[in-house]
């Protein structure tokens, strides 16, 4: 019933065997950024993957990356990036504000969420991957 997702976790290290990504549909990172990101000398390959489509996801710091080469491929790849010195990363406690009269949220108790919230990203200036979409 509904379709087959097979993942492959890749923990610590790059894989050292690349035939990983040779069906990939979609490629998330969790991870460090800067110099620690795993994909810091992997820019051609990554590239490669993006112009055949392979969908490219990052989470938490692996949107931080260095402005240049590696900041334009991320705005290119995901729409942006977070850049050390100008983007800002604060936590900040957001309290929920529901309209209890409205279907969707009636029944949802109020709440609140402390949360690391990035914002003053570098944000690619045209729509990104409009040739696939």
């Amino acid at each position: 019933m509904g379709d087959k997702i097979e993942t492959v976790l890749v923990e610590k290290n790059w894989p050292t065997d690349a035939s990983i990504f040779k069906d990939a549909d979609a490629i998330v990172i969790y991870s460090d950024g800067l110099g620690r990101h795993p994909i810091n000398d992997k820019q051609a390959f990554i590239g490669k993957l993006m112009d055949k489509g392979v969908g490219l996801a990052m989470m938490h710091f692996a949107c931080d990356v260095p402005k240049g080469e590696q900041g334009e491929n991320f705005k290119k790849w995901i729409g942006g990036h977070y850049e050390t010195r100008w983007s800002t990363n604060p936590h900040w406690t957001c309290d929920s504000i529901l309209h209890k009269t409205h279907p969707i949220s009636k029944s949802v108790k109020n709440f609140s969420v402390n949360d690391e919230w990035y914002f003053n990203m570098r944000w690619a200036d045209e729509p990104f991957h409009t040739d696939i979409l």
